[in-house]
């Protein structure tokens, strides 16, 4: 009985490390695409980043705390039919249980924040950034809440001094 129990566990756990959110799976595709660029970066990375970014900055551990795992998939140099797919594809995932948080055009690109599960305490936020040559998406896995937006932007303001 023992045995069986830790093989139901053993089983359960490996179905749901593999299991992936829709947007992972968007990010995933599109790695493979021809002359894209895929980086995932773990808790202890970012970490070390934040830190160097803002040394003496309280709200850059913060953020290090929030942050479990950071991708970025960069189509900039991918064919337009390529980036022109996956920016529909990206705006499909509204349809599958994202939600927007902001959208903005600036200078021709157009940036689209979504969250999921719910805007007040998502656990992943997506950034877009597309137009033109632009094809660029950044997804943060984590625990976040509507603070962590006004820390962003904070640490944001910080950086451009």
């Amino acid at each position: 009985m023992k045995r069986t129990f830790i093989l139901f566990m053993l089983a359960l756990f490996c179905q749901l490390s593999f299991c992936q959110s829709a947007a992972e799976e968007l990010l995933n595709q599109y790695a493979s695409a021809k002359h894209a660029t895929f980086v995932m970066v773990p808790r202890p990375l970012m970490s070390v980043f934040l830190k160097q970014l803002v040394s003496k900055d309280s709200t850059a551990n913060e953020l290090a705390k929030r942050i479990d795992k950071l991708q970025v998939l960069v189509l900039d140099e991918s064919s337009r039919s390529v980036r022109k797919k996956c920016n529909k594809d990206v705006t499909g995932l509204l349809s599958r249980g994202f939600h927007q948080y902001a959208r903005l055009t600036e200078n021709g690109s157009n940036v689209l924040v979504q969250t999921y599960p719910t805007t007040e305490n998502p656990s992943q936020i997506l950034l877009s950034i597309t137009g033109g040559d632009n094809c660029s998406l950044l997804l943060l896995d984590g625990h976040f809440d509507k603070n962590f937006f006004d820390e962003l932007l904070r640490l944001g303001k910080m950086v451009d001094d």
